[in-house]
């Protein structure tokens, strides 16, 4: 893999970290704002929030697995002329 397309990954997949931790912070606004207390269940949508947290949970963990194994990855560069 070169060297550019190495970075590129990187850079989409700390960009999907961040994304997700958008969608955690959307979670937990919902959960505070459309629930009652201590319930998992939206008001306003009926989605149950607890199992969307935990989704974004893993997603965060994968792409930050993801973006370390892409940046300890060794890249080859060509020396063909």
């Amino acid at each position: 893999m070169s060297r550019r397309a190495q970075l590129i990954l990187i850079v989409v997949s700390a960009l999907s970290v961040l994304y997700c931790l958008v969608g955690i912070a959307d979670v937990l606004v919902s959960q505070q704002y459309e629930t009652k207390t201590n319930d998992c269940i939206s008001a306003v949508t009926g989605r149950n929030l607890c199992s969307s947290l935990r989704q974004w949970q893993w997603a965060v963990g994968l792409s930050g697995v993801a973006t370390l194994v892409l940046m300890l990855l060794p890249y080859r560069t060509t020396n063909e002329h």
